[in-house]
């Protein structure tokens, strides 16, 4: 468990600094700790992918013959 500054940490998982600072300061890394005035992180920590894929968005199954309009008024009332 080896303790490294945020900016090598991005830079092993090929991230942008500001983004993976960001991620710190919202709780979205678990060992993320503040010493002062800079981030370190547990370099084993693996850096979180909260990217939905495609195959996992909802396609509102059932509605394939209904048009644009109609499709909208059904899923008003779901």
């Amino acid at each position: 468990m080896a303790m490294i500054p945020i900016t090598q940490y991005a830079a092993m998982h090929g991230k942008a600094a500001v983004v993976t600072r960001q991620l710190a300061c919202r709780g979205g890394l678990r060992t993320a700790r503040k010493q002062s005035r800079d981030w370190m992180v547990d370099s084993d920590e693996p850096y979180p992918d909260h990217c939905q894929r495609m195959s996992e968005v909802p396609t509102g199954e059932g509605m394939d013959g209904l048009d644009a309009q109609q499709r909208r008024h059904e899923l008003k009332i779901a």
